[in-house]
């Protein structure tokens, strides 16, 4: 299956009520940049766009990259976490019918939004404080 290209998922996020069948995204507002476009971080085969609803933020990666096999795999850590819930990891939702781009529909990943450091920024950040690190191995 061939992927929109960045501009594109860009142009469908501006509007969630469209461009979203989840009745969480389709009622959101997307965080935007000083232009006011969708702000995005790109990553490895993923958009990332954050979009918030009064009392919840949502992460949403669109992919942007065909990988062999990603959404079988993704599809199947979705349904996992939905009979094995972990207090360690945050849940995600794999949505085939995801997002609507130029008419046609394509996955996306959802999942609450977290705010604060990723785990290689903290580990970098700590590195030399024993009683800092030691927890994460725990």
């Amino acid at each position: 299956m061939t992927v929109p290209r960045a501009d594109e998922y860009q142009a469908a996020v501006q509007n969630p009520r469209l461009a979203f069948i989840d009745p969480d995204l389709s009622r959101a507002h997307v965080m935007t940049d000083s232009l006011g476009l969708p702000r995005v971080a790109s990553g490895g085969f993923v958009l990332t766009y954050r979009l918030d609803t009064p009392g919840h933020s949502w992460a949403v990666r669109c992919f942007h990259r065909e990988v062999p096999d990603l959404q079988r795999r993704y599809q199947a850590i979705s349904d996992f976490f939905v009979t094995h819930p972990s207090p360690i990891f945050v849940p995600v939702s794999y949505a085939r019918d995801g997002i609507r781009v130029s008419g046609r529909f394509y996955p996306i990943i959802k999942m609450p939004w977290i705010q604060g450091d990723s785990l290689g920024v903290y580990v970098d950040a700590h590195v030399r404080t024993l009683n800092m690190i030691q927890p994460l191995a725990e």
